[in-house]
């Protein structure tokens, strides 16, 4: 399971140099773009809460809404939950 890495919408998610751009104010910009819809991104933030109330999951990183304008559920190339055992 892929858990995001919360960020500010005005600087880039980035995590061991690697960055993915999103919210920014010129589109051309953004690598990843926001989910349709609050009701979506809350949905997809739900995925990621029942995963992370798991005893043997944790967050490795993010597992954050973002709190800035639009839809956005910030992602990084390398993030992820990982089962504890």
């Amino acid at each position: 399971m892929r858990t995001p890495r919360s960020t500010t919408s005005s600087s880039p998610t980035s995590l061991g140099g690697l960055q993915i751009a999103y919210a920014q104010a010129d589109d051309e910009q953004n690598e990843i773009g926001p989910l349709i819809s609050m009701r979506q991104r809350d949905r997809v933030a739900g995925f990621v809460e029942r995963a992370l109330e798991q005893p043997h999951m944790e967050a490795v990183t993010g597992g954050k809404v973002h709190n800035g304008n639009g839809f956005f559920y910030p992602a990084d190339r390398d993030c992820r939950c990982a089962s504890v055992r």
